[in-house]
């Protein structure tokens, strides 16, 4: 389909012909689990929070199958953070599905006064769909914007790789990427205090801390509008 194009490198902005079919598997909104032990995908469905019938919509050729251990299994990722804070939180309701359509850039909340809250470490910032990234060495220590209580630290998402999530009250930040978690569920953490090491996304080459910040509904905000300085 792009034969102008062969063993040519293609720089950025380049327009690449794609089969409709593939386009649609590429643009499917899914993150991979890997199944830790023998199990079914209702009890991936189940482990997880998410629907068997979603499950078998996006791996139908594991439907019915035993899965061994280290099978991949798409899983729905629209919400999937929310779900482990949910999941993770005690004592309390489920949080409401998200129903804005903006991005987090357009996203604010007047709970949170803007510019007032610290780097949770120093670097350059790169902004992603829901969040940053936050370049700096890896090992350097990630520390809480805000005092709050850990209600998830754990490596359950490989999209997130280690993962802590801090409720905040009025609002709930997440540190993914972590070389280590230094933190555990249940602890109460104080503002400035060292919560996790930067680490690295996967085999990624580059150290960096990807960071959420959400309302308390859990719907993305863009955290440059409240870090007090954002390079």
């Amino acid at each position: 389909m792009n034969p102008e194009l062969k063993q040519k490198w293609l720089s950025k902005g380049t327009k690449v012909k794609v089969p409709i079919r593939q386009q649609k598997e590429i643009t499917e909104n899914y993150e991979t689990y890997v199944v830790k032990k023998g199990a079914k995908l209702e009890h991936v469905a189940k482990r997880l929070g998410v629907s068997k019938e979603e499950l078998e919509r996006l791996n139908p050729e594991l439907k019915g199958k035993w899965l061994e251990k280290g099978t991949v299994v798409k899983i729905p990722v629209k919400d999937r953070v929310r779900d482990v804070v949910s999941a993770e939180k005690e004592s309390r309701p489920s949080l409401p599905q998200k129903t804005e359509e903006r991005t987090p850039n357009e996203q604010t909340d007047e709970r949170i006064p803007k510019n007032s809250l610290p780097l949770p470490v120093e670097g350059s910032i790169t902004k992603r769909n829901r969040g940053v990234n936050i370049v700096a060495e890896c090992g350097t220590p990630v520390k809480a914007i805000e005092d709050g209580k850990v209600i998830y630290s754990g490596n359950d998402l490989q999209a997130y790789g280690n993962m802590i999530i801090l409720d905040h009250g009025k609002f709930i930040s997440i540190y993914a990427n972590n070389q280590e978690n230094l933190v555990k569920r249940g602890e109460q953490v104080s503002k400035n205090q060292q919560i996790a090491l930067v680490g690295r996304k996967n085999n990624s080459e580059n150290c960096a801390l990807y960071f959420e910040l959400r309302n308390k509904e859990g719907i993305p905000l863009d955290p440059t509008e409240y870090f007090r300085s954002a390079q």
